[in-house]
């Protein structure tokens, strides 16, 4: 990894919401080695052009449908957090409020895995990266001391989005 240095620089760590998501996630995906467990993602990725070791130089008109999809994924995860973390179990922190600790519904080894620890529940996945951990990696980390949790609350008590 690169750390640049940000002593009085304004800098801006989070991924971008839009088509030039791709132009970094290719320039991930060419410098991490291939893991067995990411031949599936790497597949789905294949499937844009973004194939490690390869040029991916999207047409303009698929670059344009490229951007308008990465705008809506980003405003997708949002909404996922926002008007599904409740609905998980263990989502609500008080039965009668509606607080949220978005940490607190994720499995405790971050594999995403759902409660009954058989299947990943992307939309969890989706939306705590979203949200949590491209927010602050900080709060994804369960040590003592190195990491951090913030209650909040998505909706009022009418169910209208706060």
């Amino acid at each position: 990894m690169k750390f640049p240095d940000a002593s009085g620089v304004l800098v801006n760590m989070l991924y971008p919401p839009d088509g030039t998501y791709l132009d970094m996630r290719k320039r991930f995906i060419d410098s991490e080695t291939v893991d067995p467990s990411d031949e599936d993602w790497r597949g789905m990725l294949a499937g844009i052009g973004i194939i490690k070791g390869q040029p991916f130089n999207p047409d303009s008109h698929t670059r344009a449908i490229l951007d308008a999809a990465a705008k809506t994924a980003f405003k997708m995860s949002r909404v996922l957090i926002y008007s599904d973390l409740e609905t998980k179990p263990g989502g609500l922190i008080y039965p009668d409020r509606r607080y949220v600790d978005p940490n607190r519904n994720n499995a405790a080894d971050y594999n995403w895995l759902d409660k009954s620890g058989t299947f990943q529940d992307l939309d969890m996945s989706t939306s705590l990266y979203s949200i949590v951990h491209a927010t602050s990696p900080a709060m994804m980390s369960a040590v003592p001391g190195q990491g951090a949790r913030y209650v909040t609350a998505f909706k009022d008590a009418g169910d209208s989005a706060c």
